[in-house]
């Protein structure tokens, strides 16, 4: 029933063989565009794993919206610093496609994290391989031109790019729509977005 999660999550470790153990704590639902999943100062409960859909986290400074996640099919999203902390969010977290999402609850994973070897070293592995990208990005962020921060993501995740509106991605990548606009302008010229179909 809940296979995608199962299989995604055992890419970086096997769990296989706890399908019907975690299962129990899983609820699949589907959210329509611009659904509200975690308003900021609450506290993030869940965690979600996107199986259909375009999400994003963002943050509310002076009256705009900085995106600090954007993930598509087969990522997990949340607040991460209220997630694990279970401390109040300073990040909300919206769907940005029509969605079906696979829920689990912060308690639910810890128990079976406690319970269960694999399932420990299957989120050790995956956290790690997260952190390891938000620290490349975060590298991207600060040492990057707008030119290279659009061409880093889309090297790494074009189909992203293809599904997020500009005023989303120049607020991820931390640049000014109009700079992102003019970087488009030129990558159209050098024929980059023409071939990926951008």
């Amino acid at each position: 029933m809940f296979s995608s999660v199962i299989n995604y999550m055992s890419q970086f470790h096997p769990i296989y063989h706890l399908k019907d153990e975690l299962s129990q704590y899983m609820e699949r639902r589907h959210f329509p565009k611009k659904s509200i999943l975690l308003n900021a100062g609450e506290i993030a409960d869940y965690t979600f794993f996107l199986e259909h859909g375009l999400m994003r986290a963002f943050i509310e400074k002076d009256g705009n919206e900085i995106t600090t996640w954007v993930a598509h099919e087969s990522m997990f999203v949340t607040a991460i610093q209220s997630f694990y902390s279970q401390n109040p969010s300073f990040e909300s977290v919206e769907t940005l496609e029509n969605c079906s999402i696979v829920l689990i609850k912060y308690k639910d994973m810890m128990t079976s994290a406690i319970k269960d070897h694999d399932f420990c070293l299957c989120m050790f592995n995956m956290l790690q391989k997260y952190n390891i990208f938000r620290d490349n990005r975060t590298y991207m962020l600060r040492s990057f031109s707008a030119y290279e921060r659009y061409e880093w993501m889309i090297q790494h995740d074009p189909d992203l790019v293809r599904r997020t509106t500009n005023k989303v991605m120049a607020s991820y990548l931390d640049i000014k729509q109009e700079t992102l606009s003019r970087v488009r302008t030129q990558m159209k010229k050098e024929g980059i977005l023409d071939k990926l179909k951008i």
